[in-house]
């Protein structure tokens, strides 16, 4: 596929890599934010009616959960911060009775992504929460830009390119190296 394209366009510097000298011209892509959305809800939308009520803080998550997501670090954390709440929302892909086992998991399942602001707006913390494997450590997470553009305090599992995201841009966010660091 790159050798016969004209162009690849690659959002990960892995897949750049893998582009190599295959692809006639490639060019790093990675994702985006609509940030004037995201600074609008930051600045005037009230938090999500469905976390109105909450109790403080809310550690949250924003995306899929499946594979790839790490419930038994979620669970871990969770157990450890019982008076934290822990808040995910995004579809539901794989069992979660793990999950569904501490009171203080709340799972909201999938939403529109016009409602995604207003659920960060009310996270004291925002998790990348994923299993390193070579998939993962080969994604740049889009989610990494929503909640830096809210103004989210960011903590993700050691991957390749988070790393590489605090290299280009200072420590904006705290990458966990084992379960401890993370909890």
């Amino acid at each position: 596929f790159f050798a016969t394209s004209d162009a690849v366009f690659c959002n990960s510097n892995a897949l750049m890599e893998k582009a190599g000298n295959l692809a006639k011209q490639r060019f790093l892509f990675p994702a985006g934010v609509d940030f004037i959305k995201f600074e609008n809800a930051r600045k005037y939308s009230d938090v999500h009616p469905d976390l109105a009520e909450i109790s403080k803080p809310v550690v949250g998550y924003i995306g899929a959960i499946s594979g790839v997501f790490d419930q038994d670090l979620l669970v871990k954390a969770a157990r450890a911060l019982p008076e934290f709440c822990f808040v995910l929302v995004g579809p539901v892909y794989v069992n979660v009775s793990l999950l569904k086992s501490c009171s203080n998991i709340l799972l909201l399942g999938k939403r529109p992504h016009d409602e995604v602001a207003t659920f960060i707006k009310c996270f004291d913390v925002a998790l990348i929460p994923y299993i390193k494997t070579p998939f993962t450590d080969a994604v740049y997470s889009c989610k990494l830009n929503e909640y830096l553009a809210m103004g989210a305090s960011v903590v993700a599992t050691d991957l390749r390119e988070i790393r590489l995201y605090v290299e280009s841009y200072g420590h904006v966010l705290q990458i966990a190296n084992n379960q401890e660091d993370f909890i």
